[in-house]
Order: C-alpha cells, then sequence, then structure tokens
C-alpha cells in the first residue's frame, strides 16, 4: 500500500486548524445560531433560491417569508 506524503501532510494540516481554539470558538457559536432552523424550514416549504436581485428586494422577499412565532 502506497501513502502519499503530500496526503498525510495536508490532513495533519487541517486537523491542526480544526483543533484549534478559533475553530472550537466558531463551532461553539454555530451551535447557537438559528441558521439551521432557517434552512430546514425554507426547504420544507419549498423555498429554494431568490427570485429577486439587489438587497432591498431580497430584504422583502426574506419578510414575506412566514416564520412561526414563539411564544
Amino acid at each position: 500500500m502506497v501513502v502519499s506524503q503530500e496526503r498525510l501532510r495536508y490532513q495533519k494540516q487541517a486537523r491542526a486548524i480544526l483543533q484549534s481554539e478559533e475553530s472550537y470558538a466558531l463551532a461553539v457559536r454555530r451551535m447557537t445560531e438559528p441558521e439551521s432552523v432557517f434552512g430546514q424550514r425554507k426547504n420544507n416549504q419549498g423555498f429554494r433560491r431568490f427570485l429577486l436581485l439587489s438587497t432591498e428586494k431580497v430584504t422583502l422577499e426574506v419578510g414575506c417569508f412566514p416564520l412561526p412565532t414563539i411564544y
């Protein structure tokens, strides 16, 4: 079996980056953000892409998307 030394070097580098303090802080922050819930809800209602261009129109389109109210 032949092992690529370059692949092992990249693998070691990626592992070091993923185990750094900065990566850990990003992962913790990502766990608390509601992006996944928003994405799942969009997918369930068939919302695949924005139909309008420009920031103002996209903001309007997102505003029309019904989100549940949490009491």
